[in-house]
């Protein structure tokens, strides 16, 4: 750039004429290329006026010099020199300032911009990393799920055997209720989170299948306030601890079986709670249960329960956890999330 500026400069110098037009036109095309290679070599130093002085200055004398040296006779050129040096140097220092100021203003939007690509370019990378890290969330929550489904689906079907040979009417009741049910079960097969009045009212249903079989051996109170209805929840929570409870809690227990489930707002939590007054979990069993997954054919539930405690950090963070306590009245299981209102 500092050459071609010099070029073009030098060219009008010399078409100007007189006895110096060569000398002039050449050392105006090298005063140019002194000017761009400081620019390009010592950016540095064209940060400062005083430095910036000093640069234009030498150019300027280099100039001069070159001028004396090719000049015949040296008086005439030395009187010239003398005659032009004060207009000269101030044009060249003003030419030169303008042209480094120029230059550094290109280079200074050349960086900006530079800059902002950057940034935009790390924007989109992240961004790509959260929907990246939201399709693995989102294929982790739907495998888990897929664990969990079938094993709901082998318990009712086992209930529905039973009822078949002992009660084939209500048999007949429970394969259409199980219809309606699973119908519900379709509506949040994509979604990783549902209304809590959602899994409440699919919870009722689940109950009333239950029902079917166990009658009034099954007394539920459901205690949670409106207030909570609109707060989010994993799809099938409750339903899973209240199926964890009905088919290990009370095996080898006397009716009535009773379940309580209840919500409360805590903080920046939602708590949500089984109790059952079932036979309640040996402590051995209680150390891993949710925390491992332990197949409930051999040693009586943990499978569903594991799954759902992973889904529950998946999808609300490490703040989420499952809590299991057990006593000689039974057994509660809370699941315990941050707070989060439908989007």
């Amino acid at each position: 750039v500092g050459l071609g500026v010099g070029l073009l400069a030098g060219i009008e110098r010399y078409f100007l004429g007189g006895f110096v037009a060569e000398s002039s036109a050449l050392a105006t095309v090298l005063l140019g290329l002194y000017a761009g290679t400081m620019l390009y070599f010592r950016p540095q130093w064209t940060k400062s006026a005083l430095s910036l002085f000093g640069v234009v200055v030498v150019g300027t004398v280099l100039k001069y010099i070159l001028m004396l040296s090719m000049v015949q006779p040296l008086n005439d050129a030395i009187e010239l020199v003398k005659a032009i040096s004060i207009p000269t140097t101030v044009l060249n220092i003003s030419g030169c300032v303008l042209f480094i100021w120029l230059m550094s203003d290109l280079d200074r939007d050349r960086l900006e911009n530079e800059a902002e690509e950057a940034r935009l370019l790390a924007l989109q990378a992240e961004v790509e990393r959260d929907r990246q890290g939201q399709l693995a969330q989102q294929s982790e929550l739907r495998a888990l799920r897929a664990q969990v489904d079938p094993h709901f689906l082998n318990n009712t079907l086992n209930d529905l055997i039973e009822l078949i040979f002992d009660y084939p009417e209500k048999a007949r009741l429970y394969v259409g209720k199980l219809a309606d049910f699973f119908n519900y079960t379709r509506e949040f097969a994509g979604r990783n989170t549902i209304s809590l009045q959602q899994e409440l009212e699919q919870l009722q249903r689940y109950l009333d299948l239950q029902r079917l079989g166990l009658e009034d051996k099954l007394q539920e109170n459901i205690d949670i306030p409106p207030d909570l209805w609109l707060l989010q929840v994993l799809p099938g929570c409750l339903l899973i601890l209240v199926e964890n409870a009905l088919k290990h809690a009370f095996k080898g227990q006397a009716a009535p079986y009773n379940l309580k489930i209840y919500a409360v707002e805590k903080d920046t939590n939602l708590i949500l709670s089984v109790r059952d007054n079932g036979i309640g979990v040996a402590p051995e069993r209680l150390a891993k249960l949710g925390k491992t997954p332990v197949q409930s054919l051999n040693k009586g539930g943990g499978v569903a329960l594991y799954h759902l405690g992973q889904s529950l950090v998946l999808e609300f963070g490490e703040a989420a956890k499952m809590n299991i306590e057990c006593n000689d009245k039974g057994t509660i299981v809370s699941l315990i999330q941050p707070t989060r209102s439908a989007i």
